[in-house]
């Protein structure tokens, strides 16, 4: 009988031994978690407000409508790159809350079930020993059985003392999940009164844009002004992109395109997104300047956020930000060839990095200049550009 009562409390204390320790692992881990999460909102919030506090001063130093025009429309893209992380911060912590919540709920079952199973051991074994002292065990039959009986009995007592121990590690831990439970309640509401705020912000800098934008349309002199900037910025990059060729040169600019091993690449690209296209390769009218103008690649639609893919395999040559582009990223692909991806919300890589085709390298901007939210996609060999069109499937 003795034996049979002490294999039980054996099993008893082998499993909640291992819920003990599984619920302080899981602790941890959303300890952990929690960690990650305030420490990757504070750094977001730190990299904005510098980067704010760097275009309050560039918004200062321009004098001219196109300079201000181009301050807004960076922190737009700021601001939205924020509200997106604000909304990733938010998935997590509210993954947080549905993984505590249901911590605590099994948890407070097994404890139930502890509970139980030790209150009913402990009728069991006090109503059977009830009045009779560890002595008596030794008084009773041979004197070697009452010894073994006597040692039994006292493993069974620490037994129980360990049960309770662990009974009592598993209200800590429901405690202490219920108090993350609340703080990353608290968190989830500040981070929802933070978007608020944002998108606030967000849309009056969009408003300001549009006066901005507006008044351009309406003056004469600020269309001109305004193409010829983005001549002059279409200029830089064109030299960009034969430096950056020139940088890399092994004689490829002796191979005629046709040569090359990337040409068997022609007309089987994937999109980097997918959409229709709003402005084709050439010349087009610029859609808010109503002037003719070349566009160098094509401007395809797709809804702000969306991932934008690398069409080939390569490594990110540049990244930066040109008013008639915004943010952009050029990408390698080896024997002088470039793609380009322009009018990004937010890049996820850097400059040095390789990546594969398929590969997440940004997210599609705010609205362009066409109105709607749009990447610029280009396909060039140093300064000569290519109809995408050619080279997508």
């Amino acid at each position: 009988m003795y034996k049979s009562n002490i294999n039980t409390i054996l099993f008893i204390l082998s499993a909640f031994a291992v819920i003990a320790i599984g619920g302080l692992a899981l602790n941890s881990f959303a300890q952990q978690d929690e960690e990650d999460i305030s420490e990757q909102l504070n750094r977001i919030r730190d990299e904005i407000e510098s980067k704010r506090v760097r275009l309050k001063s560039l918004a200062r130093d321009e004098k001219s409508v196109l300079g201000n025009l181009r301050s807004l429309e960076q922190n737009i893209d700021l601001t939205n790159a924020f509200i997106r992380k604000l909304d990733n911060t938010s998935s997590l912590i509210l993954n947080q809350i549905e993984i505590l919540g249901k911590r605590i709920d099994s948890t407070s079952v097994e404890l139930s079930k502890a509970r139980e199973q030790f209150y009913r051991h402990l009728e069991t074994f006090y109503k059977r020993n009830r009045g009779r002292p560890l002595t008596a065990h030794l008084l009773s039959g041979e004197l070697s059985d009452g010894i073994r009986r006597y040692y039994l009995s006292k493993s069974i007592i620490e037994y129980d003392n360990n049960l309770v121990e662990n009974i009592r590690e598993m209200i800590e831990n429901i405690e202490e999940n219920k108090a993350r439970l609340a703080k990353n309640r608290e968190d989830l509401s500040a981070v929802k009164k933070e978007r608020y705020r944002e998108k606030q912000f967000l849309a009056r800098k969009k408003s300001q844009r549009q006066v901005l934008l507006d008044r351009v349309r309406n003056e004469k002199k600020l269309q001109l002004e305004a193409i010829a900037q983005l001549e002059r910025e279409a200029t830089e990059l064109e030299q960009l992109m034969e430096d950056l060729r020139a940088a890399r040169d092994s004689g490829e600019k002796e191979i005629p395109d046709t040569k090359t091993a990337f040409y068997r690449f022609r007309r089987s690209l994937p999109w980097p997104v997918q959409g229709n296209i709003l402005m084709h390769y050439g010349d087009i009218v610029h859609p808010v300047y109503k002037t003719k103008t070349f566009n160098p690649g094509i401007d395809i639609s797709a809804p702000y956020g969306t991932e934008v893919k690398a069409v080939a395999d390569g490594t990110v040559a540049y990244t930066g930000y040109l008013r008639g582009y915004g943010n952009f990223v050029i990408l390698e692909h080896g024997e002088g060839y470039f793609s380009l991806y322009a009018r990004l919300s937010e890049i996820k890589v850097k400059t040095g990095d390789g990546v594969l085709k398929g590969d997440a390298i940004a997210f599609v901007g705010d609205a362009g200049e066409g109105g709607n939210p749009s990447l610029h996609f280009e396909m060039r060999r140093g300064k000569k550009s290519y109809n995408p069109l050619e080279w997508l499937r």
